[in-house]
């Protein structure tokens, strides 16, 4: 009913956490988390969701449009992606490669990679797609802000702070949901709660200030042992394979402060139950 109203707010693919943020409208939404946590895996199953009914662009200035394809491709095979980097999989794998690549193919996923990327080719790549593909521009990823190669500016911080002001822009002109991984400082590691908080944003309070949405990744067995979790929480489980959904900010609903849990799947996928 509120697409047929021409509403633009789409799903996460998780209905979660789009009870905890009210899906994803047009604007700048910022998944911040420390190296090594999952963000990319994140944005990048958002990006699988959407894009079976949109065109989505995934920015990638991390790593190659190569490993970005494996990726994809691992999780619609539910397979790991270092046994495609290896070259192992028999014939049943085989058969679901195939499977996955001819499903990779129908999906609107348009990939563009490599160091150096700014946010003027951001822009570039956004009308690109909007203009040639024929699925409506739905989602715009950028993994992640801070390798972005904008220079105007006299330190990084001001750099960081140009980057965030031009990509909430393009959001707001496309009327697209602007989904951008940061990497948070390393302060939260050291304190006696390593849970991440708005502050550990890195590079810029702009950020802060210009993100509609700002989601906090955590997982918890990164900071805590088995052993050590079992003799101080003896009656909780330990989260294995857990990530925790921060919301540290949310401009729309106000709700900041509330949380959510997803669960890591073997086949790369995160999911509502373990």
């Amino acid at each position: 009913h509120r697409q047929a109203k021409g509403d633009p707010t789409l799903s996460w693919g998780w209905d979660l956490v789009d009870a905890m943020t009210g899906g994803l409208r047009p604007g700048l939404y910022l998944v911040g988390a420390r190296p090594q946590v999952g963000k990319t895996t994140f944005v990048q199953q958002v990006a699988t969701y959407i894009a079976q009914d949109r065109a989505v662009l995934f920015v990638s200035a991390e790593m190659p449009a190569l490993d970005l394809g494996d990726r994809h491709l691992a999780s619609l095979t539910r397979s790991e992606v270092r046994d495609l980097w290896r070259g192992q999989y028999g014939e049943d794998l085989w058969g679901k490669l195939q499977e996955g690549i001819a499903g990779l193919s129908e999906l609107g996923i348009w990939w563009f990679a490599g160091r150096g990327m700014t946010s003027v080719d951001v822009r570039a790549r956004a009308q690109e797609v909007n203009a040639r593909s024929d699925k409506p521009l739905g989602l715009v990823v950028v993994d992640y802000l801070q390798l972005l190669a904008d220079r105007e500016g006299e330190n990084r911080n001001t750099q960081v702070e140009n980057i965030s002001r031009r990509l909430k822009t393009l959001a707001m002109e496309m009327r697209v949901p602007m989904l951008v991984a940061s990497q948070l400082r390393r302060a939260s590691e050291f304190r006696a709660d390593t849970r991440p908080t708005l502050s550990d944003l890195r590079d810029s309070g702009a950020l802060e200030q210009d993100a509609d949405i700002v989601l906090l990744l955590y997982r918890p067995e990164l900071t805590y042992s088995e052993d050590w979790w079992v003799k101080n929480h003896p009656d909780l489980p330990y989260p294995r394979g857990e990530l925790h959904l921060l919301l540290a900010k949310n401009r729309w609903l106000g709700n900041a402060g509330q949380g959510s849990i997803l669960h890591w799947q073997r086949h790369g996928k995160y999911s509502e139950s373990p």
